[in-house]
């Protein structure tokens, strides 16, 4: 690590370098954020990305000729209309709109059960499926609503200026408890099954418990992982998830839109290898090739094991820190295909005529708890599921600039995927498989899906890790398990956003709230950040 003179210029005097008051290390949405908040209170920052292009994993690229997809992230929510009216995303383009529906699932017996976002139409559908459990909806989703709103207001603010007792407190009365130990201590097993009787009901809602976390329906603390994205918000749309127009890398783009208006800077095309530290004390990054950057902050959108362990090295951390890095649970368990169509694919269970009306918000094949418990013991044994769980979302429906015309885009997406198998890597031959698989668990519901399938690109957790520079191939950075959340995210002592060494900060999904694309960890971190500049 280097070492050696004390460095003390005045703020924004160049010494045989530009320098910065912050450098973003990192891209990605959360970096962006947090260089926007930053810019726009007045600090000089410079944002460094190592791919060619800024979003990180919330990118759309043009995959196959006149096919733009969202290569990773696929859908917003968890990004709160304060962040958007703030930083006046608007005026930059940004614009999300509400999934109608939410999704529809589909079940091998013929029958499917669609989701709204409202209450009423839902209601309705559910009846189909069973009066008991239509009667138990609006409990659930007042529940719901209750324990989103107590997450959004802990999400909105940095973990340390309140507590694990503070968050328990705002679940008070017997019946907050009741929602305390089900949303958020409980099993997704548990959960589901306290308010509804219908397999085909609980199957749809349990995969939420599994997005991004290598936590099985009945893992202890699993109802927490489907409880975050209760956050969720679309305009006045409470719960509900949405689209960007354009693509997720609108919103990616626009967040540099507003970074530049601000007098930020972005650099792509430039890898930081390490963080500059002298005595003690963060000074700046030195970038593959020798050229160091000067700043009085730095901001790591990196995951917090490439930081610490990579970026700092662990000669300058405790061997405690270290310790607790290594068992931080970062391996990832997502798959993503992204394929291009020439038409829709035409599901059994849905009516027949225009059945675009049910795919405007996507697809959920989960067909119940047993199902999924299937797939994960098969994970948890280091066999690649054959039966996955898969959410196909088709934008183009409703974006059709994504898709030349006639044509759509479908991503896939799911959990339960080894990072390493057992019986061996990840080959080109294993991927094919895999996806081969995949495709046939789509087959057993629309049997023309191959049919319509032009091109596909399959991402597992090992290629998530080498396209996105994420340790694990962890889309949210490091599981959302109970011991991972809050002032304990990533770590024990450092939940705050304040890394180990003075003047670094993590702004990623791996500090708090967590992972999908919210913008909350940039937020967190560059309301932290200005206030302990004001000290």
């Amino acid at each position: 690590m280097p070492a050696g003179r004390t460095e003390t210029p005045p703020k924004n005097v160049e010494v045989g370098m530009k320098r910065y008051d912050v450098v973003v290390v990192g891209g990605g949405h959360n970096g962006l954020t947090a260089a926007c908040y930053l810019a726009k209170a007045g600090l000089s920052v410079v944002v460094l990305e190592r791919r060619d292009v800024v979003g990180g994993a919330c990118v759309t690229e043009e995959l196959f000729p006149g096919f733009r997809l969202n290569v990773a992230s696929y859908t917003i929510g968890m990004f709160q209309p304060e962040i958007v009216r703030e930083l006046g995303l608007r005026e930059a383009g940004f614009f999300s709109y509400v999934r109608d529906p939410q999704f529809t699932g589909v079940f091998p017996d013929g029958r499917h059960l669609v989701v709204y976002p409202d209450l009423e139409r839902t209601v309705a559908d559910v009846a189909r499926l069973s009066r008991r459990d239509a009667e138990a909806w609006p409990r659930f989703e007042a529940d719901a609503a209750r324990v989103g709103a107590i997450l959004r207001e802990h999400f909105l603010r940095p973990a340390d200026n309140w507590t694990w007792a503070d968050f328990a407190r705002s679940f008070s009365g017997r019946d907050g408890e009741r929602l305390l130990a089900r949303f958020i201590l409980g099993t997704t097993r548990n959960l589901v099954e306290t308010y509804f009787e219908s397999e085909a009901v609980k199957g749809v809602l349990a995969f939420g418990g599994a997005v991004g976390t290598f936590v099985g329906p009945s893992t202890p603390g699993s109802a927490y992982s489907k409880a975050h994205h209760l956050a969720a918000r679309v305009d006045d749309c409470v719960g509900c998830f949405g689209y960007v127009r354009g693509g997720m890398g609108a919103l990616s783009q626009a967040l540099a839109t507003i970074l530049r208006r601000n007098g930020g800077e972005i650099r792509t095309g430039v890898t930081v290898e390490h963080v500059l530290i002298r005595e003690g004390v963060t000074t700046g990054v030195v970038l593959a090739g020798g050229e160091e950057i000067s700043a009085r902050i730095v901001l790591s959108n990196a995951d917090p094991r490439q930081t610490l362990l990579g970026l700092v090295g662990e000669r300058a951390l405790d061997p405690d820190v270290v310790g607790d890095l290594r068992r931080y649970r970062t391996t990832g368990c997502s798959y993503k295909i992204n394929c291009t169509l020439d038409a829709l694919p035409r599901f059994r269970s849905l009516p027949p005529g225009d059945q675009t009306p049910y795919l405007r918000g996507g697809v959920v094949i989960s067909p119940s708890l047993d199902y999924l418990e299937t797939a994960y013991r098969d994970a948890r044994a280091g066999r690649v599921p054959r039966r996955p769980y898969v959410i196909a979302h088709f934008q183009s429906i409703t974006d059709p600039g994504l898709a030349p015309p006639g044509k759509h885009t479908m991503t896939l997406y799911g959990d339960w995927v080894p990072y390493q198998p057992a019986d061996g890597p990840w080959t080109p031959e294993r991927r094919r498989a895999f996806v081969e698989d995949v495709f046939d668990t789509l087959a057993e519901h629309a049997p023309n899906i191959r049919d319509v399938i032009r091109d596909w690109m399959v991402l597992v957790p090992p290629d998530i890790e080498a396209r996105f520079n994420i340790t694990g191939g962890n889309i949210f950075h490091g599981d959302l398990t109970l011991e991972q959340l809050f002032s304990l995210r990533p770590i024990p002592g450092f939940g705050a956003h304040r890394m180990p060494v003075a003047n670094l900060y993590l702004c990623g999904s791996g500090s708090h709230p967590g992972g999908y694309v919210s913008g909350l960890p940039g937020r967190n971190a560059a309301t932290v950040v200005l206030r302990d500049l004001e000290r």
